[in-house]
């Protein structure tokens, strides 16, 4: 059992440092790994870096890189000769530790519970002993300002030598005798005026000094206040990381036996005393403030919901959310890029609105008669198009579209620094501008029913599945890739980024075709899930990606942000809108409501940041 020194309740030794076994027991298990497991390991790191050496010669690398090999055959033979005895040992040993760390880690447990009472207790006793010596400090200042006769009689003393002073200076001048006359009884009047103002005057400076004192105590008092707290806080931290390292005293000689290998267990041990470690409660309030509220927010609408006989959580009202959010989360997947490196994205309605058009036109399997303006009458015949033909040429054009336009906005955000605020509006107005002028003579385009349904599948399944897809592949993207680290590097600092060799034109350029590409595939489901489009079509589409990005924890600030926040933040987003329309709440008021959310997502991201810096 672990080992307590009674003398100080406080000094608790561990056993791995004391227990003999466990140290006999390391130094068997490198003797028996040395010319089998740890040799292989060693040989494997040198071949892996002859590959990597570009200085050494064909021959030379593949004679070294055949002498390992031949090398680790041997190895191989003895690690399998050792494999019972190592084992045998490592199980052993592994029980005994976990039983010898669980009673350390124990044992430090009420001893570091002892300490944080006793800080606590400190803690209170301190700021009472601070508050006392405050109140002094106030009853020592006093409330009432007062002037006293001693000091006002000084004050007019002060005023008639200055008269006095005066009066001598005008004879010294020898002023005619009218100029004199006057310059008298200025004198006088200035005399009678200071002496009639000599209280008042003492009394603002008295105030004033009283006010100096109460500050400098209000001060004094918060600056002890909080180095109070500080203290607490140091000491708070301390205990809390003795503990932390009781603990990792058993994890890390576990990881020494298994040659730095842990079980699923031990690691999911770990991450659960690690979280345990750093968590914050003011942090993790601030994280997740908006998706406590929104869970508020549901339990209302449920409730609302009950109250006018009205069944909220249903299976098709779920399915219906999540398949409304899959259309939508690709236009959050490619906006959250654009947030990533410290921009946005102002055009995603009107862009995915064109790739929605393209879609339902080729889809649609009729002709259609145009009166352009620009371009004159002209007609785009589909009715002999096939569903396969429709479907291919509908996503490959909306995908090519949507890439066209945000490639220019990439372009002039990539080569002339010009914000992505201006060239996404640039590109929404371009795009908007195309749509009217060649599409809106007709009225809208309708992709024919029997295709929709084959795409999207019974109430929208479909379109989760494609979601689900997107989402792993942009995750991997962001996080699994070259590409995805120089993101958020360019996102975080782009100087940096370009000093330490990133190619920021082209990093940003990818981004908005990423973005593009998205779109495209956004279009093309959401034209499924209509299945109508129009010129109108992705109104307001860009304030609800950009409101999902925020909500999911997607900093403005630029190199913050998360995958999964971004499919958190599109379902929460959608849901909440489509629990407003459920319970009958005015479309009008949804704006409000959506105004509201935005407000309070970008406030909680700034504050975030604010506390960063």
């Amino acid at each position: 059992m672990a080992e307590v020194n009674n003398t100080a309740v406080t000094e608790l030794v561990s056993p791995f440092e004391t227990n003999a076994t466990f140290k006999t027991n390391l130094e068997k298990l490198t003797e028996l790994r040395k010319d089998g497991d740890s040799k292989l390991i060693a040989l494997k790191s040198e071949n892996k870096n002859v590959k990597a050496n570009k200085n050494l010669d064909p021959q030379t690398r593949s004679q070294i890189i055949e002498s390992n090999m031949y090398l680790m055959n041997k190895a191989k033979k003895v690690s399998i000769d050792n494999q019972e005895e190592i084992a045998a040992i490592v199980k052993d040993t592994a029980i005994l530790a976990k039983q010898e760390g669980k009673s350390y880690y124990l044992a430090v447990k009420d001893v570091e519970l002892q300490k944080r009472e006793e800080i606590k207790t400190n803690y209170s006793a301190k700021v009472s002993e601070i508050e006392d010596d405050h109140r002094t400090r106030l009853a020592a200042i006093g409330n009432v300002i007062n002037v006293s006769d001693e000091d006002l009689e000084k004050e007019k003393a002060k005023i008639e030598e200055r008269y006095r002073a005066r009066e001598q200076e005008i004879t010294d001048l020898k002023l005619s005798s009218e100029d004199e006359a006057k310059a008298r009884e200025n004198n006088k009047r200035m005399l009678e005026k200071n002496l009639s103002f000599a209280q008042k005057k003492l009394y603002e400076e008295a105030r004033h000094e009283h006010t100096l004192k109460l500050k400098a105590e209000k001060i004094l008092y918060k600056s002890q206040l909080e180095e109070a707290k500080s203290s607490r806080n140091i000491a708070l931290d301390a205990s809390k990381l003795d503990l932390f390292n009781s603990y990792l005293e058993k994890y890390g000689y576990l990881g020494k036996l298994r040659n730095n290998k842990h079980t699923f267990g031990e690691n999911l041990e770990y991450k659960y005393r690690n979280y345990i470690y750093s968590f914050n409660t003011r942090n993790f309030l601030l994280k997740n403030a908006l998706y406590f509220v929104a869970i508020v927010l549901f339990i209302v609408f449920i409730v609302v919901a009950a109250a006018k006989n009205q069944t909220l959580l249903t299976g098709n009202n779920i399915v219906s959310i999540l398949s409304q959010s899959s259309t939508k989360l690709f236009y959050s997947l490619g906006v959250a890029g654009l947030i990533l490196l410290g921009g946005t994205d102002l055009s995603v309605g009107r862009i995915t609105a064109l790739g929605t058009m393209m879609t339902c036109l080729f889809t649609s399997g009729n002709v259609y008669n145009f009166n352009s303006s620009t371009f004159g009458n002209f007609t785009i015949d589909v009715s002999g198009m096939g569903a396969g033909a429709g479907i291919i040429t509908g996503l490959l054009v909306s995908i090519v579209t949507c890439v066209i336009f945000t490639s220019i906005a990439g372009f002039f955000t990539a080569k002339f620094k010009m914000h992505p605020f201006i060239t996404t509006l640039s590109t929404q107005l371009l795009c908007f501008g195309i749509l009217m002028i060649t599409f809106a003579s007709v009225a809208s385009f309708n992709m024919q029913d029997d295709i929709s349904l084959g795409i999207k599948g019974n109430n929208g399944v479909y379109l989760i599945i494609y979601a689900v897809i997107a989402t792993l592949l942009v995750w991997f993207i962001w996080n699994k890739t070259k590409f995805g680290k120089n993101m958020f590097a360019v996102g975080g600092n782009s100087e940096a980024a370009a000093v330490s060799g990133i190619n920021v034109f082209w990093t940003t350029m990818f981004v908005f075709i990423m973005a593009g590409i998205l779109y495209g595939f956004g279009g093309f489901f959401e034209a499924a899930r209509t299945p109508i489009a129009s010129p109108s079509t992705g109104y307001g589409t860009e304030l609800n990606a950009i409101a999902a990005c925020v909500i999911g924890g997607v900093s403005f600030s630029g190199g913050i942000g998360k995958i999964s926040g971004v499919v958190v933040g599109t379902i929460i987003f959608q849901g909440l809108t489509f629990c407003l329309t459920y319970i009958g709440v005015d479309a009008n008021i949804q704006y409000i409501f959506q105004g509201v959310i935005i407000m309070a997502a970008v406030c909680l991201d700034s504050l975030k940041y604010l506390k960063k810096k």
